[in-house]
């Protein structure tokens, strides 16, 4: 993955909206303007003081001075509205280019994801969108404008001059680049390591503030600040590496064009002394070579920079590449307007190499109630995840109103699911917000849930305490809240199927009877599906999923599997419970 890849993304991303691609045209041009109007007006001051200087025509003289000045004050003043144009493209770039990022991560696989910590992946966004950012400005004001210079300077001291010395002007810059490219080269390797150094001490960071209270519990602050110390020394390494390469190179490049300038000076003095050469010539090539020296110095640093901002990129151009899930055709889905009956087919689940579920056969109807119950490490959770379609089997066929799930079609199925996990989803915004994210549900359905739930009270406290929002991740809230508002907007959601994984695992009786109130008084039915090991949620004719290991599994009502000795013994808790 190189530097075209970050170009050939950022253009695509400019090419999709024509707004943004008149802006694009709009920057070039004004930027085209500006460059040659400022390296053309050179030629005015030149031929004022050939006027001058020979007394020939003092006041033609004077006006190709004045004409001059008013000339460079105006391009500046035009120079300063490329921002009008750059800043809005720029803007709405980064704008496409954050929404296209997310979005493209937020539809991989789930085992791809599972691959990322949510730090790395943080990291690699912000400084991927930044490098990229870095490389669009650096385009729009230092190597296009440099270049249109270079061009014009070059053209005007080829005929107006002596075209010999713009041909070793060129020369130099030819050697100048190909020092700056190889410099470029070896610093966006460098780069490269540094990044990924860097990202791994940052995540490491995190993790440790994001787990604050523990790492103060158990007392690892110094353990946690020594080994970070570690990976920010290994980091130093990698960027002392870039810091080196450009001396190196920087220090040859200037060697190269500053003796071609030292010549050039010397053979123009020469030339006015013989008076093969006027003064006004020698203060055009002067006026140029100042003009070129900073812009040149300044394309050097800017083409190892975009190289370096390629290599910081190079991280979230990786993540690009990986293949999103393809979207299935609606045609290919089951009505949404009824609750889904499900079909189980000599199901597997392999975590690594290791199997969790083998064989597994089971008919859900539709509108039904289903338990899963199972000690620990039985699977409980990876069906769950197969259920939900956030992975499809390992093996066997797993189809929803008798459609298979595939990897194409597990988006378009999740939008009929609704789901409350153990770990809750929760963002940094008001509890009403966090309820009805995703359901488009009314406030008067939102604060009816709330009433059932017990979230009233929880909302009033919180405003009482001045805390408009639950904290990151819920980190305001206890479990027991935070589970609450994650089956809140479960319930509230339209779907077809609920799944909801241990509801009242840290909830005391009085909320956990709030719960069992919403489940059983819901005015819609879906098909649900509740792992649970709260065995009074469980009624007597309810059909139970008992997951005992891989290949074996007991099903049936709740009634009829206590009298297997196996069950009951489980459910009387006088079996011991393999950890995960």
């Amino acid at each position: 993955m190189n530097e075209s890849a970050v170009f050939r993304y950022s253009f695509l991303i400019i090419f999709k909206s024509r707004r943004q691609f008149a802006l694009l045209l709009i920057l070039i041009g004004t930027i085209t303007i500006v460059s040659a109007a400022m390296s053309a007006i050179p030629i005015l001051f030149a031929k004022g003081i050939d006027l001058l200087s020979e007394g020939r025509d003092m006041e033609a003289g004077i006006s190709l001075i004045l004409a001059f000045s008013v000339s460079l004050l105006i391009t500046s003043i035009i120079s300063q509205f490329e921002w009008l144009t750059f800043g809005p493209f720029n803007l709405r770039l980064q704008r496409h280019l954050t929404l296209n990022v997310f979005n493209h991560a937020l539809s991989l696989p789930y085992h791809a994801m599972r691959e990322h910590t949510s730090h790395e992946l943080g990291r690699i966004v912000e400084k991927g969108l930044d490098a990229i950012r870095d490389i669009t400005s650096s385009l729009a004001f230092s190597v296009a404008p440099t270049i249109v210079e270079l061009m014009i300077a070059g053209f005007v001291i080829a005929v107006m001059v002596d075209p010999w010395i713009a041909v070793l002007l060129i020369a130099a810059l030819c050697v100048y680049g190909y020092l700056a490219n190889l410099s470029a080269i070896r610093i966006r390797a460098a780069t490269e390591d540094a990044m990924e150094s860097g990202t791994a001490a940052w995540t490491y960071g995190l993790d440790a503030l994001v787990n604050a209270d523990h790492v103060q519990q158990a007392n690892l602050r110094t353990a946690i600040i020594e080994q970070l110390n570690k990976k920010l020394k290994t980091n130093d390494g990698h960027w002392k590496v870039t810091f080196t390469q450009r001396v190196y190179y920087g220090v040859w490049q200037t060697i190269i064009f500053g003796g071609v300038v030292i010549w050039v000076l010397w053979h123009g003095a020469l030339d006015v002394s013989t008076s093969s050469l006027t003064v006004g010539e020698l203060v055009l090539i002067n006026t140029y070579i100042i003009r070129l020296l900073q812009p040149v110095e300044t394309l050097a640093r800017v083409y190892r920079e975009i190289h370096a901002s390629a290599g910081e990129a190079t991280l979230l151009m990786r993540l690009l590449a990986e293949n999103p899930v393809p979207a299935a055709q609606s045609s290919d889905l089951p009505v949404a307007d009824r609750p889904w009956a499900l079909q189980l087919t000599n199901l597997g689940i392999t975590i690594g190499a290791t199997p969790v579920i083998v064989g597994l056969d089971l008919s859900i109807a539709a509108a039904s109630r289903l338990f899963i119950v199972g000690a620990s490490g039985t699977g409980k959770s990876s069906l769950l995840r197969v259920l939900g379609c956030l992975v499809p089997p390992s093996t066997g066929h797993f189809t929803i109103e008798n459609v298979d799930l595939t990897q194409t079609n597990a988006e378009a199925f999740r939008n009929g699911i609704a789901v409350a996990y153990q770990d809750s989803l929760l963002f940094d915004m008001t509890i009403r917000d966090n309820i009805a994210l995703g359901s488009g549900a009314p406030n008067d359905a939102i604060e009816a849930i709330m009433s059932v739930l017990g979230l009233r009270e929880v909302l009033d406290r919180h405003d009482g305490e001045n805390e408009p929002t639950v904290g990151e991740r819920g980190n305001r809230l206890s479990g027991g809240e935070k589970q609450r508002i994650s089956l809140a907007r479960a319930l509230l959601k339209p779907s077809n199927l609920l799944l909801l994984d241990e509801p009242t695992t840290a909830l005391d009786e009085v909320n956990r009877s709030r719960v069992v109130l919403a489940l059983n008084n819901r005015e819609n039915r879906q098909t649900e599906i509740i792992i649970t090991h709260d065995i009074k949620l469980i009624g007597p004719n309810d059909t139970v999923l008992y997951l005992i290991g891989p290949g074996k599994t007991l099903c049936g009502p709740h009634i009829d599997l206590l009298g297997c000795k196996e069950y009951s013994d489980f459910i009387n808790g006088t079996i011991s419970l393999q950890t995960e």
